[in-house]
């Protein structure tokens, strides 16, 4: 009888504590302050993970302020991170500002970085202005690129969101300034720009006379040819918009970085198709503006 009873005992003493723990985080899911603030007082862990996130992440997640405000007055983790990534980053998707003002007076990091992507990719993504201004202002890096070089602009421009891509520009955004490619071009090896073109371009882009538009637009005639004016293609809207023509320069100043050269175009350096491409070097750009030069009725002199 004594043996069984301390049995029960000691599983008591187990088990007790982990359903608190459970209970903590089913509260912050809820939103349930009463109930956070009975767990707390018991001593459950306010940083516990319940193998997925903790109740800070849980509570910004489903967007219970007053509970996250209960959390983090009581000494919550801003920065411990979810298997989804930060709490910052479940904030920032919400696109609500208080969340977002909330863990960044906490201490949460503006820059940090889930899978490639921050919170202010997130929020030029959404559209939330205020959430852009906060972040920025606690050190967001404005420059910071997705896997496919995306930089935060690119996606407000992307979405139409113009204020927040101006808000970005005038804060600090660096544009892509390769070396110029005109003294290289009479030098450069069109041979080598086909097969490199071949390897980067083709699974998007025709460069003959015959094949017209594919997922991107022709190539054929393109060089000196006006900005977003290939017939018959649907461009994004700031390409439809940019004006110009595409000159040796701004051929090579896209080439080598596309979304952070024109934020918001549809073209990316690398592709979810194409993953394995590395950026080009200056000298193969000029190969492939050469073997693109050649793709014409009347090719443009060279500079």
């Amino acid at each position: 009888m004594r043996v069984d009873s301390i049995f029960c005992l000691v599983m008591f003493l187990l088990i007790a504590p982990a359903s608190q723990a459970a209970a903590i985080h089913d509260a912050a899911k809820k939103g349930d302050v009463a109930a956070l603030t009975a767990a707390l007082d018991s001593g459950v862990d306010i940083n516990a993970s319940d193998g997925i996130a903790t109740p800070l992440y849980y509570a910004i997640d489903r967007g219970h302020l007053e509970a996250a405000k209960m959390l983090i007055g009581r000494g919550a983790d801003a920065n411990a991170a979810a298997k989804w990534g930060p709490p910052l980053l479940a904030a920032a998707e919400s696109g609500k500002p208080e969340l977002v003002k909330l863990l960044l007076d906490a201490g949460a990091d503006a820059a940090v970085v889930f899978k490639g992507q921050t919170a202010l990719h997130a929020v030029a993504r959404n559209g939330c202005l205020d959430c852009v201004v906060a972040l920025v202002e606690k050190g967001a890096d404005v420059n910071a690129l997705t896997s496919l070089r995306q930089p935060p602009v690119h996606f407000a421009k992307e979405k139409g969101h113009e204020a927040i891509a101006d808000y970005l520009l005038s804060h600090g955004y660096v544009f892509p300034t390769p070396p110029p490619v005109s003294p290289r071009l009479a030098m450069a090896d069109p041979v080598h720009g086909e097969t490199l073109f071949k390897e980067n371009c083709q699974m998007c882009h025709a460069a003959d006379s015959a094949t017209g538009n594919l997922r991107g637009p022709s190539l054929w005639n393109i060089v000196g040819q006006k900005r977003g004016k290939v017939p018959d293609y649907k461009y994004s809207a700031v390409l439809r918009g940019i004006g110009g023509v595409w000159s040796y320069e701004n051929l090579n100043i896209f080439i080598s970085d596309p979304s952070r050269a024109i934020p918001g175009t549809d073209m990316s350096l690398h592709s979810e198709a194409n993953m394995v491409n590395e950026m080009l070097t200056d000298a193969e750009r000029a190969d492939i503006i050469a073997f693109l030069r050649s793709r014409s009725d009347n090719p443009l002199p060279l500079p």
